[in-house]
């Protein structure tokens, strides 16, 4: 699904609420029955007072600090919340949950991302891929959206419908960005949540270097991996916790991450890769099992498929397309492979952006089985 939202940020906002109230209302009363959300609530507490008192924390720890760096971000809720006609503070939960569920013992979210510039690819353009990992229930609030600020850049990107910010998108000005949990063993901090991070660069930046600063300076609200690329080729990975910061670089024109940090500086924020999962926080089919499993997994194979071709080869979109929908020689896909299949977390939609020519090819849910449709901005 493609919606487009022009004007200002409220207007915006509204447009969006307008068009998914549907969407947003299923899929808030499926995520508060989910398993973790549940065991986070006692059961006798209501629902309404859950949300009203999550609304008000998220508030104090994240919306303040935006509200006061760029008030039109809080308009968009605003206006989300008004087309939609639900209450404000339901838009707040879910966005405090973006850093919540990164905390010690309950990230379960995904991502495998990689970043290829022009000197792989054939088509000769500067590319991000993605899969897009996350709860299996959220699978029908992703879309597509155009954003056409009043006196801002505009942009395209891939979001969930509650939410003002993007998990992946492109501008006009040919600056690209997509956004990984980073699972780190840290709770949520006062910053700025990396969804919402992602929109702001996308609305205000056209180069890498911009994007980097901005991050370094701003700090997230959780453990963050951000891969960023221009129309001029300059790339880069940027693992974010709070205001420490690691940027890789590309090696032989690509690199890649899943959810681990990489950088030298930032490592020993990770998990150990003897620490397993919770069982009094995570999904049940996650207890005790290796939190950076997956993640090993799948980056170990996205490299692995990315340099087994020498340094001179080009990679075609239908490459990068069975990179994305890859098994590890496996029929169907679990868990650990880079197209996830998971009862829990699978994967919602697969993206290639191309900053060059301003598009982005979107498979909705696994690229194994769904078709790529081409967005142009």
């Amino acid at each position: 699904m493609l919606i487009e939202c022009d004007g200002t940020h409220y207007e915006m906002g509204y447009q969006q609420g307008l068009i998914l109230k549907d969407v947003i209302k299923n899929s808030i009363d499926e995520f508060l029955n989910f398993e973790t959300i549940k065991k986070i609530k006692p059961f006798y507490i209501d629902s309404n007072f859950v949300l009203a008192t999550a609304g008000v924390i998220a508030y104090n720890f994240l919306m303040t600090k935006m509200k006061d760096f760029d008030p039109e971000a809080y308009n968009r809720i605003k206006g989300i919340s008004n087309g939609s006609g639900l209450d404000i503070n339901i838009f707040l939960f879910v966005q405090f949950l973006e850093s919540l569920i990164s905390s010690p013992f309950m990230t379960v979210s995904g991502c495998t991302t990689a970043i290829l510039d022009k000197t792989r690819t054939r088509s000769r353009s500067n590319l991000i891929i993605k899969n897009y990992d996350l709860f299996t229930i959220l699978s029908s609030t992703t879309c597509v959206r155009k954003s056409n600020p009043t006196n801002r850049l505009t942009s395209m990107e891939l979001i969930i419908a509650p939410l003002t910010g993007s998990h992946i998108g492109f501008n006009e000005a040919g600056l690209a960005i997509s956004y990984n949990y980073g699972m780190v063993k840290s709770h949520f901090k006062k910053n700025l949540a990396p969804t919402m991070m992602c929109q702001y660069i996308l609305e205000n930046f056209s180069r890498t270097k911009q994007a980097i600063e901005f991050i370094q300076d701003m700090g997230t609200s959780n453990g963050a991996i951000f891969a960023i690329i221009d129309e001029t080729g300059e790339a880069a990975f940027v693992e974010a916790l709070g205001k420490k910061t690691g940027v890789r670089k590309l090696n032989n024109g690509l690199e890649a991450t899943a959810n681990m940090f990489l950088h030298p500086e930032m490592f020993h924020y990770n998990y150990k890769d003897t620490d397993r999962y919770d069982k009094n926080i995570s999904p049940e089919p996650y207890h005790g099992m290796p939190i950076n499993e997956t993640s090993h997994t799948r980056y170990k194979r996205i490299k692995e498929l990315l340099e087994k071709k020498s340094v001179h080869h080009h990679f075609s979109i239908h490459a990068l397309k069975s990179i994305l929908k890859d098994h590890d020689g496996e029929k169907t896909g679990n868990d650990n492979t880079i197209c996830r299949h998971h009862e829990i977390i699978s994967t919602l939609a697969s993206i290639i952006v191309n900053v060059n020519k301003l598009e982005m090819k979107v498979a909705f849910g696994y690229p194994c089985k769904a078709k790529y449709i081409t967005y142009r901005l």
